[in-house]
């Protein structure tokens, strides 16, 4: 069926027309879906996105700019891509760890969590001068730890950063 054929098929009757829509270029969809997300659950759901996305948006096709066949390539083509890097940013994202080192904290930050520790009945406080714990974690999982080569804050700032936990009356130690 050519492409005027079938994008009239598609205005008169949507659910016929979208399976021939499918019959015709549904496998040039999933090549170009495929040749760019390896996973073939990737692909698969990427693929039902495109199919979605080409019905939504077809009377974004002009004719006039291109074939039917070009347009299609290139919803899928940047539905996959969209997909690829969105998987790439969770990617990049759980390799991250999610505590970073207490370099940064300042006695009025220590103050603040000291209170509302204090409120929330703790007793007891431990100060980790940067999380190693979370090397291992890392290793084992055969990634990077960002924090591996961290230096450890100066002792005399991190017994700074005691005080006003111990002045809310909480046993407070540093720990690691």
């Amino acid at each position: 069926m050519d492409a005027g054929a079938l994008l009239e098929l598609l205005r008169q009757d949507p659910a016929a027309g979208t399976e021939a829509l499918l019959r015709q270029y549904g496998p040039l969809l999933h090549y170009v879906v495929g040749s760019v997300l390896r996973d073939r659950q990737d692909a698969e759901d990427c693929y039902s996105e495109v199919t979605e996305l080409v019905w939504r948006r077809l009377e974004d096709y002009d004719p006039a700019r291109g074939s039917l066949t070009a347009w299609l390539t290139a919803v899928a083509r940047n539905t996959a891509l969209n997909h690829l890097k969105a998987r790439l940013r969770r990617e990049q994202h759980l390799a991250q760890p999610e505590t970073e080192p207490a370099h940064h904290d300042t006695p009025e930050e220590a103050a603040r969590m000291a209170q509302a520790l204090a409120v929330a009945g703790v007793g007891q406080v431990h100060l980790l001068p940067f999380h190693r714990l979370g090397g291992g974690k890392y290793t084992a999982l055969g990634r990077p730890y960002a924090y591996a080569a961290a230096c450890p804050p100066a002792a005399d700032k991190l017994e700074t950063l005691l005080i006003p936990f111990r002045a809310a009356s909480l046993t407070a130690a540093i720990q690691g």
